[in-house]
């Protein structure tokens, strides 16, 4: 079926797709697409455990902000402006997941195409 591209920004879904064609992933009728598929699928595979790597550490500063902001007095101007950040940190934290899951998706449907 078609990519979900549920809370998958449509500039990175059209990002990687680019990129696929442009490496002639996503031409169909050769003697090896399913070579070239499972080969961008791997590439996208390893973006994938990148971000995830980067979704971690993103999330370990979130927390260490959070934890930070609670040394403020609740009400004070310092913590709404130190919470600010730290839902700033939270949109920065799901974007990445999204991207993570659209280079999942993206890959999960290539070694779909390589059989």
């Amino acid at each position: 079926g078609p990519f979900r591209t549920r809370g998958l920004n449509m500039r990175v879904w059209g990002l990687l797709l680019a990129a696929a064609a442009a490496a002639g992933t996503l031409e169909v009728g050769g003697p090896s697409d399913a070579y070239r598929a499972k080969a961008a699928a791997k590439a996208l595979e390893e973006l994938h455990k990148g971000a995830k790597g980067d979704l971690e550490a993103a999330r370990q500063r979130r927390d260490d902000w959070k934890d930070l902001c609670s040394m403020h007095p609740i009400g004070s101007q310092t913590r709404a402006q130190c919470e600010t950040i730290a839902k700033r940190k939270q949109n920065r934290i799901d974007a990445r997941k999204a991207t993570a899951k659209g280079y999942d998706e993206i890959a999960g449907h290539l070694r779909g195409m390589a059989g």
